[in-house]
């Protein structure tokens, strides 16, 4: 479907509100805005469960760590523990600090050079150009945001604002190099359809912190009915072996 160059240039508003955005990760420290609000989120989140808390706490006092308990009381122990702490975690503020401000900056690039490329689609000739830039260039920012995403999963690992520039920039500019010289594989592909769907890609940093904020909520809601039943459990056990251990003396 061919569609006028000023169907393209509508979306260059939502191009420049991605460009700030993107860059406004940059600032992304301890004092920033969204990560004060993740942790407004957070202590309602908290304050909503306290109860539930607290009483798996009281529970999990009762083991005194210089007895011979046996293996079913151990396991249930180790299970509560395990599901209790993932519950009472505080979220990680260092992967935000470390991760995103690279990411941002990498997608801010990314979002100046579509608005850059949009600008030439109503060129005679040479549209069908612009429109492979605008491909390759999107194509392998997305690998190259899904490495990085996949990297940052890995404890310890702290991504780097100019490392990470100067890689993608190595990486696009041989992009650009493959697709001016034509060594490209051609496919029969809906260019409009792609090009709405590589615009939303610009706000992919945003987006991929609210899915990370929303996936964490998801996984401490769905670990406390777990952490319920194994603080049950251990709390039966316990009064079952000290009945059993009174009974026997």
């Amino acid at each position: 479907m061919v569609l006028p160059s000023s169907h393209y240039l509508g979306f260059c508003a939502f191009i420049q509100l991605s460009v700030a955005l993107n860059f406004g990760l940059v600032y992304l420290d301890r004092r920033s805005s969204l990560l004060q609000l993740k942790r407004r989120l957070f202590d309602v989140y908290k304050a909503g469960n306290n109860s539930k808390v607290d009483r798996v706490s009281r529970i999990l006092k009762r083991y005194k760590s210089n007895t011979d308990y046996p293996r079913i009381v151990e396991r249930y122990h180790t299970k509560a523990k395990q599901y209790h702490s993932i519950v009472t975690a505080d979220w990680d503020d260092e992967h935000e600090i470390s991760f995103f401000p690279a990411l941002g900056v990498i997608y801010g690039f990314y979002s100046i050079a579509l608005l850059f490329l949009v600008c030439f689609f109503d060129l005679p000739d040479t549209e069908w150009f612009y429109h492979n830039q605008f491909l390759t260039l999107s194509q392998l920012t997305i690998l190259f945001s899904l490495l990085m995403i996949i990297r940052s999963w890995k404890k310890d690992v702290k991504t780097k604002i100019i490392p990470t520039c100067l890689l993608y920039a190595g990486l696009t500019t041989t992009g650009w190099l493959c697709c001016k010289n034509g060594w490209l594989i051609f496919t029969d592909i809906d260019f409009t359809y792609h090009f709405h769907w590589y615009v939303l890609l610009s706000f992919l940093p945003i987006i991929y912190y609210i899915a990370r904020i929303t996936l964490i909520f998801l996984r401490k809601t769905l670990c406390i009915i777990p952490m319920l039943w194994w603080a049950a459990c251990f709390d039966y056990s316990i009064d079952h072996w000290k009945s059993s251990a009174g009974h026997h003396a």
